[in-house]
């Protein structure tokens, strides 16, 4: 935390997907889908508002070929 009401945070998350076999019977259809690999990298900083309200943004950054290229979130918590 940088003060008592805003925080960052840093992460990496890492998903493994395992070979897949895919059929479907209306066409006959199968496909066959290798290890797949899933790497992003998060930043995220969160800023309190009042004190039941807080507004958060994180920024996600793929690192494996498989993974998004980016994706940016944006949360507004509130309590009641």
């Amino acid at each position: 935390a940088f003060n008592e009401r805003t925080s960052f945070s840093l992460g990496y998350d890492q998903s493994i997907i395992q070979k897949t076999r895919y059929e479907r019977d209306i066409d006959l259809f199968a496909a066959n889908f290798d290890r797949i690999q899933i790497g992003s990298l998060s930043f995220g900083l969160s800023q309190r508002l009042t004190p039941s309200t807080s507004l958060s943004v994180t920024i996600n950054v793929g690192v494996t070929e498989n993974a998004p290229d980016s994706e940016i979130t944006l949360k507004l918590p509130i309590s009641f």
